[in-house]
């Protein structure tokens, strides 16, 4: 018994561990990505003009799949994903050239504010999204479904 809840403790401690190592990683994401678009901004910048006058994305950038979305003015970097399909969890940023902020793919949905951004809950399930200026044109966003 005493071998019981010893293995019991151990594993919740474990646990523990796991969830906080987690959390602390995908904050360090998100803040080591908002530095680099705060440092590199004019690069991104010419790179995303660069885009929108061909038409077309190239599939990376500095490791980040980019897909751009013309029909909404969107340019989008993947900088996380996890999950699998019916569970996922999608994090990046996005150049926006009318400077506002944009569903996931380009989605139009309707943000409602949160804070210091814009969030946005399907009332038929469990999707959520959020997204919040960076600097001008540039967003974060995340994205669960």
């Amino acid at each position: 018994m005493k071998h019981a809840k010893l293995w019991v403790s151990l594993l919740c401690l474990f646990s523990c561990v796991i969830a906080l190592l987690v959390a602390t990683s995908r904050q360090n994401i998100k803040d080591s990505t908002l530095s680099y678009i705060q440092s590199n901004h004019q690069n991104l910048e010419i790179f995303a003009e660069e885009i929108m006058k061909s038409g077309t994305a190239p599939s990376a950038y500095n490791g980040w799949d980019v897909t751009y979305y013309p029909e909404a003015g969107m340019i989008q970097f993947d900088v996380r994903t996890d999950g699998f399909t019916t569970s996922s969890t999608y994090e990046g940023f996005y150049y926006s050239h009318n400077d506002v902020p944009h569903g996931f793919h380009g989605a139009d949905i309707e943000f409602q504010r949160n804070g210091i951004g814009w969030e946005w809950t399907d009332p038929t399930g469990d999707n959520y999204a959020y997204t919040e200026q960076i600097i001008k044109k540039w967003y974060w966003f995340e994205v669960h479904f």
